[in-house]
């Protein structure tokens, strides 16, 4: 069987919104989430200031 997902963000919110999730926004913020995660290692010490800079 073929069925479609209809995904909530599609059908009930405005293109702007919907645009909020699109695949390279969700992207885009897992990229940002990695950057804090690596500047908090650095500063706990678990990597160098540097390799923040780098993965940032």
């Amino acid at each position: 069987m073929d069925h479609k997902f209809i995904h909530p963000i599609e059908t009930r919110y405005r293109t702007d919104i919907a645009n909020l999730f699109t695949e390279e926004k969700k992207l885009e913020n897992w990229l940002k989430v990695e950057a804090v995660l690596a500047q908090v290692h650095a500063e706990l010490g678990n990597i160098t200031q540097e390799v923040a800079q780098e993965i940032k």
